[in-house]
């Protein structure tokens, strides 16, 4: 007598079958190159821990006040977008965070206006370093005693 049923048998064929499909499946496209696991995640920016230690003087502080920012793009209906921006300025410039602290609510604004010009293939076509570099602009244009030299983007996620 037979350890496995008919029906057990054929269960168990198909299972290996399917294991080995997948299996070989996979294996074929990782060294096709057609497989490229992660390629739509994105670089994570610097954190604004690190950010502040990384100047050795411990002259920078991190300002992270503008929050998590949800906007949507011009796409209709809009695709909504959630990005939390932060950049260095300063610590003692007190001045110069006064005027960010003023100016908090005009600079969310600033971002959500740029996102809602935009469709979500637009800015994924122009990339996130062109985003950045065009908020930087938009940001520094407003600022009058001081600039920030790079924005960072602690979250910045499209949702379909």
């Amino acid at each position: 007598m037979s350890k496995f049923s008919t029906v057990q048998k054929v269960l168990i064929y198909c299972c290996i079958f399917i294991l080995v499909f997948v299996l070989i499946t996979t294996l074929v496209l990782v060294f096709s190159g057609k497989f490229a696991p992660g390629k739509n995640f994105r670089k994570a920016d610097i954190t604004p821990a690190k950010l502040e230690k990384a100047d050795p003087t411990g002259n920078t502080e991190v300002f992270t006040d503008l929050g998590t920012i949800r906007t949507g793009t011009r796409d209709e209906p809009s695709v909504p977008i959630v990005l939390k921006p932060y950049f260095s300025y300063p610590a003692d410039d007190t001045e110069y965070y006064e005027e960010l602290c003023r100016k908090t609510r005009k600079i969310q604004l600033l971002i959500t206006q740029y996102f809602a010009d935009f469709t979500k293939e637009q800015l994924i076509d122009n990339g996130e370093q062109k985003v950045k570099q065009d908020l930087l602009r938009l940001i520094n244009d407003e600022l009058v005693l001081g600039t920030i030299p790079a924005i960072y983007f602690e979250q910045y996620i499209f949702f379909d």
